[in-house]
């Protein structure tokens, strides 16, 4: 971790007691820049669709975070579904709920659903630009593409 961090493994020690503390730290610090990628999004605002756009835009930028998270949480058993920090999911579950009302998304899926679908398809996006497989601009037209189709009416 150090290395990735760009900094010495002393350095590390100085401010993190043990492994666990560095990787509370580094949950923490990446659900605050996911939830800071959808406030940003400002998905509360304007048309459902467009929000939708900008929420996967947000969220494909905050990639590394992304990925980081699903593998902490894949590989960490100790980790509760309290301490994973909800990285703004009632916001996400309003905005899919708005456009179910506005009738630009489907009504006969089940918000949630769509929720769990999206982070699908943002982690597969941030999956493939972090191994080098697309550009992030190409991946968050496929991720929009891939999720408009599948969700729209």
């Amino acid at each position: 971790m150090a290395t990735a961090a760009g900094v010495s493994r002393t350095t590390l020690h100085r401010h993190f007691a043990d492994r666990a503390e560095l990787l509370a730290a580094a949950i923490a610090h990446a659900n605050d820049v996911i939830a800071a990628a959808i406030t940003n999004a400002d998905i509360s605002h304007g048309d459902a669709r467009e929000a939708l756009r900008r929420l996967v835009a947000g969220l494909i930028e905050a990639g590394d975070h992304i990925v980081f998270l699903f593998y902490s949480y894949a590989t960490d058993e100790d980790q509760d579904d309290a301490k994973r920090g909800d990285a703004g999911d009632q916001a996400v579950i309003d905005l899919i709920r708005r456009g179910q009302s506005e009738g630009v998304i489907t009504g006969d899926l089940d918000a949630k659903w769509i929720e769990n679908a999206l982070w699908s398809l943002i982690f597969a996006g941030c999956e493939d630009t972090r191994s080098g497989g697309l550009p992030r601009h190409i991946v968050i037209a496929n991720v929009i593409r891939t999720l408009e189709g599948g969700i729209a009416l």
